[in-house]
């Protein structure tokens, strides 16, 4: 499984849009759809933002890079 693909599965499982995703992570939407798209290879930095707002492990999440 891709980046991408995790992050939208564990955001839909937590009943979160890309918009209160982006919120919470200080991500853009529009940047976390690129990524759960495949359009966007996400920066370090990017996935720690996320999982750390998905209270999912990082470094489980930067391995799928």
């Amino acid at each position: 499984m891709k980046i991408g693909e995790k992050i939208r599965e564990i955001r839909e499982s937590e009943n979160l849009t890309r918009y209160m995703l982006g919120k919470k992570s200080g991500v853009s939407a529009w940047a976390i759809a690129e990524i759960e798209e495949g359009k966007r290879v996400p920066h370090p930095t990017t996935v720690k933002k996320i999982a750390d707002a998905l209270g999912y492990d990082y470094d489980s999440l930067f391995s799928l890079i």
